[in-house]
Protein backbone atom coordinates (compact mmCIF):
# COMPACT_ATOMS: atom_id res chain seq x y z
CA UNK A 1 0.00 0.00 0.00
CA UNK A 2 1.61 3.04 -1.03
CA UNK A 3 1.07 5.96 1.66
CA UNK A 4 -0.82 8.95 0.48
CA UNK A 5 1.09 11.76 -1.17
CA UNK A 6 0.41 16.02 -1.00
CA UNK A 7 1.24 17.68 -4.18
CA UNK A 8 2.49 20.96 -3.31
CA UNK A 9 1.36 23.65 -6.31
CA UNK A 10 3.82 26.22 -7.53
CA UNK A 11 5.41 27.64 -10.32
CA UNK A 12 8.23 24.87 -10.24
CA UNK A 13 7.62 21.34 -11.10
CA UNK A 14 4.95 19.39 -8.96
CA UNK A 15 6.82 18.44 -5.55
CA UNK A 16 5.59 15.52 -3.99
CA UNK A 17 5.59 14.86 0.00
CA UNK A 18 4.42 11.61 1.65
CA UNK A 19 1.96 12.34 4.96
CA UNK A 20 2.68 9.16 6.46
CA UNK A 21 5.56 7.09 6.42
CA UNK A 22 5.35 3.72 5.46
CA UNK A 23 5.60 1.97 8.81
CA UNK A 24 3.12 4.45 10.16
CA UNK A 25 0.52 3.85 7.53
CA UNK A 26 0.97 0.36 8.57
CA UNK A 27 0.95 0.59 12.35
CA UNK A 28 -2.23 2.87 12.22
CA UNK A 29 -3.69 0.68 10.06
CA UNK A 30 -2.75 -2.15 12.57
CA UNK A 31 -3.80 -0.59 15.84
CA UNK A 32 -7.59 0.07 13.57
CA UNK A 33 -8.16 -2.89 12.71
CA UNK A 34 -7.51 -3.85 16.32
CA UNK A 35 -9.96 -1.73 17.67
CA UNK A 36 -12.10 -3.07 15.50
CA UNK A 37 -11.40 -6.81 15.37
CA UNK A 38 -11.76 -6.17 19.78
CA UNK A 39 -15.02 -4.29 19.73
CA UNK A 40 -17.08 -6.65 17.16
CA UNK A 41 -16.00 -9.89 18.28
CA UNK A 42 -15.18 -9.86 22.14
CA UNK A 43 -18.86 -10.70 23.44
CA UNK A 44 -18.33 -14.04 20.97
CA UNK A 45 -14.96 -14.95 22.68
CA UNK A 46 -16.12 -14.50 26.41
CA UNK A 47 -19.26 -16.50 25.60
CA UNK A 48 -16.78 -19.18 23.51
CA UNK A 49 -14.20 -18.83 26.60
CA UNK A 50 -17.26 -19.06 29.29
CA UNK A 51 -18.65 -22.70 27.75
CA UNK A 52 -15.34 -24.20 27.32
CA UNK A 53 -14.44 -22.98 31.21
CA UNK A 54 -17.74 -24.18 32.40
CA UNK A 55 -17.02 -27.18 35.20
CA UNK A 56 -18.31 -30.27 33.57
CA UNK A 57 -20.16 -31.97 36.53
CA UNK A 58 -22.51 -29.23 36.84
CA UNK A 59 -22.83 -26.98 33.64
CA UNK A 60 -24.19 -23.34 34.13
CA UNK A 61 -24.73 -22.82 30.47
CA UNK A 62 -26.69 -25.68 27.81
CA UNK A 63 -25.36 -23.77 24.54
CA UNK A 64 -24.31 -20.38 23.06
CA UNK A 65 -27.63 -18.12 22.79
CA UNK A 66 -28.51 -19.34 26.67
CA UNK A 67 -24.99 -18.45 28.14
CA UNK A 68 -25.33 -14.85 26.31
CA UNK A 69 -28.50 -14.40 27.42
CA UNK A 70 -27.66 -15.32 31.13
CA UNK A 71 -24.73 -13.47 30.71
CA UNK A 72 -26.01 -10.37 29.98
CA UNK A 73 -29.00 -10.56 32.15
CA UNK A 74 -26.75 -11.62 35.13
CA UNK A 75 -23.98 -9.31 34.56
CA UNK A 76 -24.79 -6.25 32.57
CA UNK A 77 -23.47 -5.99 28.71
CA UNK A 78 -20.47 -4.00 29.60
CA UNK A 79 -19.00 -6.08 32.87
CA UNK A 80 -20.18 -9.52 31.55
CA UNK A 81 -20.05 -9.72 27.71
CA UNK A 82 -17.24 -6.93 27.74
CA UNK A 83 -15.73 -8.75 30.61
CA UNK A 84 -11.58 -8.17 30.59
CA UNK A 85 -11.76 -5.94 27.26
CA UNK A 86 -9.15 -3.74 27.93
CA UNK A 87 -6.20 -6.60 27.93
CA UNK A 88 -7.19 -7.36 24.42
CA UNK A 89 -8.25 -4.39 22.97
CA UNK A 90 -4.53 -2.95 23.82
CA UNK A 91 -3.21 -5.96 22.85
CA UNK A 92 -4.92 -6.55 19.44
CA UNK A 93 -3.75 -2.97 18.88
CA UNK A 94 -0.27 -4.00 19.06
CA UNK A 95 -0.18 -7.41 17.61
CA UNK A 96 -2.46 -5.90 14.25
CA UNK A 97 0.44 -3.02 14.14
CA UNK A 98 3.40 -5.28 15.03
CA UNK A 99 1.79 -7.69 12.25
CA UNK A 100 0.87 -5.36 9.65
CA UNK A 101 4.39 -3.55 9.85
CA UNK A 102 6.01 -6.72 9.75
CA UNK A 103 4.41 -7.92 6.74
CA UNK A 104 5.25 -4.96 5.34
CA UNK A 105 8.81 -4.90 5.97
CA UNK A 106 9.49 -8.79 4.96
CA UNK A 107 7.63 -8.21 1.65
CA UNK A 108 9.74 -5.44 1.20
CA UNK A 109 12.72 -7.02 1.64
CA UNK A 110 11.77 -9.83 -0.48
CA UNK A 111 10.48 -7.71 -3.30
CA UNK A 112 10.97 -9.95 -6.44
CA UNK A 113 11.49 -6.08 -8.16
CA UNK A 114 10.28 -5.47 -11.52
CA UNK A 115 9.95 -8.00 -14.39
CA UNK A 116 9.22 -11.16 -11.89
CA UNK A 117 6.43 -13.55 -12.64
CA UNK A 118 3.25 -13.62 -10.88
CA UNK A 119 3.68 -17.33 -9.20
CA UNK A 120 7.23 -15.38 -8.01
CA UNK A 121 5.55 -12.56 -6.49
CA UNK A 122 2.35 -14.81 -4.71
CA UNK A 123 5.29 -17.49 -3.53
CA UNK A 124 7.08 -14.28 -2.10
CA UNK A 125 3.98 -12.98 -0.31
CA UNK A 126 3.38 -16.49 1.35
CA UNK A 127 6.91 -16.79 2.41
CA UNK A 128 6.46 -13.26 3.86
CA UNK A 129 3.19 -14.13 5.76
CA UNK A 130 4.56 -17.16 6.84
CA UNK A 131 7.61 -15.18 8.44
CA UNK A 132 4.95 -12.83 10.14
CA UNK A 133 2.74 -15.29 11.18
CA UNK A 134 5.61 -16.90 12.98
CA UNK A 135 6.95 -13.71 14.55
CA UNK A 136 3.73 -12.63 16.03
CA UNK A 137 2.63 -15.65 17.58
CA UNK A 138 5.38 -15.05 20.26
CA UNK A 139 3.29 -11.46 20.88
CA UNK A 140 -0.34 -12.58 20.87
CA UNK A 141 0.04 -15.84 23.07
CA UNK A 142 0.49 -13.54 26.28
CA UNK A 143 -2.04 -11.29 25.08
CA UNK A 144 -4.72 -14.27 24.58
CA UNK A 145 -3.27 -16.28 28.09
CA UNK A 146 -4.58 -12.54 30.09
CA UNK A 147 -7.80 -12.12 28.65
CA UNK A 148 -8.92 -16.10 29.22
CA UNK A 149 -7.65 -15.55 32.53
CA UNK A 150 -9.75 -12.59 32.92
CA UNK A 151 -12.87 -13.91 31.03
CA UNK A 152 -12.97 -16.14 33.60
CA UNK A 153 -12.68 -15.11 36.75
CA UNK A 154 -16.61 -15.19 37.13
CA UNK A 155 -16.28 -19.08 36.70
CA UNK A 156 -13.72 -19.25 39.20
CA UNK A 157 -15.20 -17.38 41.89
CA UNK A 158 -18.17 -19.05 41.69
CA UNK A 159 -16.68 -22.82 41.91
CA UNK A 160 -13.41 -22.25 43.38
CA UNK A 161 -13.76 -19.50 45.81
CA UNK A 162 -10.46 -19.86 47.86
Amino acid sequence: MQPRRMTQSSSSPAVEKQLLAPYMVNYLSGVIGGIAVTLASHPFDTVKVRLQTQPVKSTLYTGSIQCAHKIFRKEGFFNGLYAGVASPLFGQMFFRACGFMTFHEVSEALNPGEGASKADVYSRLVVAGAITGAIITGVETPIDLVKTKLQTTHVKLIYDPR
